[in-house]
């Protein structure tokens, strides 16, 4: 999954796949994945399904567990916070391995976006802003 790119970006001026997520046909064909690989990540970070809801926007836990049977399709913003999610997964496991990357996000931290907090917690509290600093962050460590 590709993050949306800004108005006025063609891909080729930052090198990644425009994927449509106001295209009700894409949000079809990525959804049922998109539950599938976030259900996988959060078990690989340990998270507790109120945690991983609130990755999710703040979702029912009985929301979530209605995607995971029936798998609808999901709105921008979930689809979003997946793709987020999938970035910030696939950084830290370049970074630190698949042992330390998994574990990270459940690590207090003393970064200054974190202050103190894991970075669940941080993520958790800020929503999709906080996020794209974390995904920034870490892909950011991925690129030294």
């Amino acid at each position: 999954m590709s993050l949306p790119v800004p108005t006025g970006v063609k891909a080729s001026d930052i090198g990644v796949a425009i994927t449509d997520l106001g295209d009700p046909a894409t949000r079809a064909r990525l959804s049922a994945p998109a539950i599938e690989i976030v259900g996988n990540i959060a078990h690989l970070w340990g998270l507790s399904t109120a945690a991983t809801c609130g990755l999710l926007g703040g979702i029912s836990e009985r929301t979530w567990r209605r995607w995971q049977s029936q798998s609808p399709v999901l709105d921008q913003d979930a689809l979003t916070r997946v793709s987020l999610v999938i970035g910030i997964h696939r950084s830290l496991r370049i970074v630190f391995g698949p042992s330390l990357g998994d574990a990270w996000p459940g690590i207090s931290n003393t970064h200054p976006l974190f202050a103190g907090s894991t970075p669940i917690d941080t993520i958790l509290s800020g929503g999709i802003p906080q996020l794209l600093a974390v995904r920034e962050l870490v892909d950011g460590w991925r690129h030294q």
